[in-house]
């Protein structure tokens, strides 16, 4: 049977990791914010992550948290749905960024299953911070000894909310920072955005010609001094690539986008800027105010459902 290990308290409460073995691979995952702690080996790991789940409380920088219900932006934090304003927090500017307060990944988790190399959490989230309806969540995180980590998420609520999940994981794919990191994005469009973040009115743009352009192989630092934090369109089955000297990771999504940020703001005792990169599968920026956009809804007869896989190839 799977493993649990004591990672801590928040708020008197214990928090548990849940440790996933399969061939040489192990991954941990925190019921504090349904958080990847761990994924790589039992002598390495490949995310950034912190000791102790106290650590994560005041973490700002959404480190290996499940994201909802919303991820990413939202402009002048509110949307409207059926001709109701919903008002959300501002906490990036004037906007809404990752749910405020509300995030998944700021709240504690029931493990509900564990075996040797697969977990399940759970979580029921009150409607809080704006968005409409409680939301009754299901996370699931399967390794398999080929070094895959596939992420499976399931969400329901009891009112028409707008839904993005993703998990915030940054990858450490190269000792001398994501700068170096080779990246292959095999999209022909990107969302372009304002200084705030916010898309522009004309979206998608096409990626040729502009620093965007991931087509062929390129190292993340030779243009825009490696700064990206960016949400790519995605073709079905497409798999996103990223390189460095000590692995590669390969990246498959049900979800239309992937938001590439490449760690320019990480801060604090255990990482520092460029330390690792967030490969964010999901919604685009700000799609609950733009119907071009793909949007999605959970409501009390809609379920949400969405996969993403990451699989790491060490360098021996």
């Amino acid at each position: 049977m799977g493993h649990l290990i004591d990672f801590g308290t928040i708020s008197g409460k214990k928090v548990q990791l849940a440790v996933l073995k399969s061939g040489k691979f192990v991954s941990a995952i925190s019921s504090f914010g349904s958080t990847i702690v761990w994924f790589g080996t039992r002598d390495k790991n490949y995310v950034t992550y912190h000791k102790s789940a106290e650590d994560y409380l005041d973490d700002s920088t959404y480190m290996g948290k499940t994201v909802g219900p919303y991820a990413n932006r939202i402009k002048n934090a509110e949307f409207e749905i059926d001709g109701k304003v919903y008002k959300l927090e501002k906490n990036d500017g004037e906007n809404s960024l990752h749910s405020g307060s509300s995030c998944f990944g700021n709240k504690l988790w029931n493990i509900e299953g564990v075996s040797d190399n697969m977990v399940t959490l759970s979580l029921m989230a009150k409607e809080s911070g704006g968005f409409p309806g409680d939301h009754e969540v299901q996370v699931s995180y399967l390794l398999t000894e080929d070094g895959v980590l596939t992420i499976f998420y399931r969400c329901t609520s009891k009112k028409k909310c707008p839904i993005s999940i993703t998990n915030h994981a940054y990858f450490v794919l190269d000792d001398r920072g994501d700068k170096y990191v080779e990246l292959e994005i095999p999209s022909r469009e990107y969302v372009s955005v304002d200084s705030s973040l916010i898309p522009l009115e004309e979206n998608p743009v096409k990626v040729e010609g502009t620093d965007f352009d991931f087509r062929k192989k390129r190292t993340i630092g030779c243009r825009r001094d490696g700064c990206y934090d960016n949400t790519w369109v995605l073709e079905d089955n497409a798999i996103v690539k990223a390189e460095g000297n000590l692995a590669q990771l390969f990246v498959r999504t049900t979800e239309p986008g992937i938001q590439v940020y490449t760690g320019e703001f990480l801060s604090g005792k255990d990482s520092k800027p460029f330390d690792g990169l967030a490969l964010e599968t999901g919604r685009f920026p700000d799609s609950p105010n733009r119907p071009d956009f793909p949007r999605e809804y959970t409501d009390k007869d809609k379920i949400y459902e969405s996969t993403t896989s990451y699989k790491l190839v060490i360098k021996e």
